[in-house]
């Protein structure tokens, strides 16, 4: 998502981003119910697209989920995506690893969820589980709490 301009005052940052108008990915799946491979495939590579710039740069998300892929139309035939909410992102180094617990469970990779050290692969994980979302409508994981 692009940010065209920071602004503060005493009390406040203000920050204002380009306008999608398409909403979250997570709504457009309850709409759609599921969607083709050839429509999944789409959104998913623009998602792997934008990981593999991040990754390169030694950023990862760490909370990549239907909720944090906005669409940039509302037209549903429009498929245009933009990652967002970075707030569990951080720059990595890769011979040390992370540690931090953090995310949404249901995204979460199994390394993240048993206290291992991970790496930025764990959006790939993620990836996974919104592909299967796409493809399905539904979460591989079901489950009626966190455990």
């Amino acid at each position: 998502m692009n940010v065209n301009e920071l602004l503060e005052d005493d009390e406040y940052f203000y920050i204002i981003t380009e306008l999608l108008s398409g909403g979250e990915l997570f709504d457009r799946i309850s709409e759609v119910k599921n969607f083709s491979e050839a429509k999944a495939g789409y959104i998913i590579k623009q998602v792997l697209l934008a990981l593999n710039y991040m990754h390169q740069q030694k950023i990862t998300h760490r909370d990549l989920k239907p909720e944090n892929i906005l669409l940039e139309s509302s037209n549903l035939k429009k498929l245009e995506v933009k990652i967002a909410d970075f707030g569990f992102s951080c720059i990595f180094d890769p011979k040390q690893g992370l540690d931090l617990i953090l995310g949404s469970p249901l995204y979460m990779a199994p390394e993240i969820i048993m206290g291992q050290t991970y790496n930025e692969k764990v959006d790939i994980w993620s990836t996974g589980v919104i592909t299967y979302m796409l493809l399905s409508g539904r979460n591989p994981f079901p489950g009626s709490n966190k455990d």
